[in-house]
């Protein structure tokens, strides 16, 4: 058995693996249920993108800053492995100076959040990349 990436069209991956089984000594735990493996997907996927592409991804269309996988209704001073986080995955915004944080998308429907022209935009380039296959 070997380890899962999230990896760009062209295979290159970069980042935090989600095992499939426990590998060796201090490798993380396979994932037990399907919201810590969508938060871990969601993680690998954020740092193979900036990490391959040097931009920060996703963006918060109002803030205009990086935002990160957390569960859903955490506050500020949340840290990833706590254990009393219980709703789903989100992608966060940790919000303006102000502090005002808040929780953008399910990780999984942030296109929905897109404008209406960059959605339409998304859905044509992904038609495109289905029509090459």
């Amino acid at each position: 058995m070997g380890q899962v990436y999230v990896a760009m069209p062209d295979g290159r991956w970069h980042g935090n693996s989600v095992n499939t089984c426990d590998l060796e000594e201090g490798d993380p735990p396979e994932p037990d249920d399907a919201t810590t493996v969508l938060t871990a997907v969601a993680d690998a996927a954020q740092w193979t993108i900036m990490e391959l592409l040097w931009r920060v991804w996703p963006i918060c269309p109002e803030h205009k800053i990086g935002m990160h996988p957390r569960s859903a209704g955490t506050t500020d001073d949340w840290y990833q492995g706590e254990t009393d986080a219980v709703g789903p995955p989100v992608w966060w915004c940790r919000g303006s100076q102000d502090g005002d944080c808040h929780d953008v998308s399910l990780v999984g429907e942030l296109a929905a959040t897109l404008p209406g022209k960059q959605r339409r935009a998304l859905r044509r380039s992904e038609r495109k990349r289905d029509d090459r296959r």
